[in-house]
């Protein structure tokens, strides 16, 4: 337990957030995100802590703390940062809660795939994920026009019944079963201080399923 984690249990007490999920590794160091920013936007930000993938001892006691918390939830919203705690142990833990009791599943992850046997109810990859996923080339711009098309190769690539493919300033292309259902404008503002965006709008949109 590093001065970082204690910090951050104390915020969430001070919140009065629940910290009775949270999983401590003396063998590893807390995730610290440091961002240096303008009055515009973020310029740089540095990376800290330990990436490697969770211990199988660490791995078990969040196993046990997933399967409680999921017996007593409505739906589930995985934030996959590829910092090493969704270990293949713990997807396959997920996967065999979702066996014995289906719940809606929302995946946001640079590994987007790797989540498709779970068959999330709603899934969020970005302009730069997508690209890469469908091995596309980068847009500056008209980004909507060119992904417009991939529908039905996304919904079978994520296996997912929705798709809210973000595009930055652009908006976002909302497909469902492959079909493109929607299309949503990003409204400009001043200050682009977007930390947390990306969990906001996938939390947001799977309250409204």
């Amino acid at each position: 337990t590093d001065s970082y984690a204690v910090k951050g249990k104390a915020l969430l007490k001070k919140e009065g957030i629940s910290t009775q999920y949270l999983v401590q590794d003396a063998e590893r160091s807390t995730l610290i995100k440091t961002r240096i920013i303008t009055s515009l936007q973020p310029m740089l930000r540095f990376d800290e802590g330990t990436t490697a993938d969770i211990g199988s001892a660490t791995a078990g006691r969040l196993q046990e703390k997933i399967a409680i918390a999921y017996a007593n939830c409505d739906a589930v919203l995985i934030a996959d940062y590829g910092k090493g705690v969704l270990s293949p142990a713990i997807l396959n833990a997920l996967r065999s809660l979702k066996v014995v009791q289906d719940k809606m599943i929302a995946v946001d992850s640079k590994r987007i795939t790797l989540f498709s046997t779970l068959n999330p109810v709603l899934v969020k990859p970005n302009y730069e994920e997508t690209i890469k996923l469908l091995s596309l080339p980068f847009y500056h711009s008209n980004r909507k026009d060119q992904l417009k098309p991939y529908g039905k190769q996304l919904t079978k690539l994520c296996q997912s019944g929705i798709i809210a493919l973000t595009l930055d300033c652009e908006g976002s292309l909302i497909f469902q079963n492959g079909e493109l259902i929607c299309t949503i404008s990003a409204p400009p503002v001043i200050n682009k201080h977007v930390s947390g965006a990306g969990d906001t709008y996938i939390s947001a949109s799977l309250l409204a399923l």
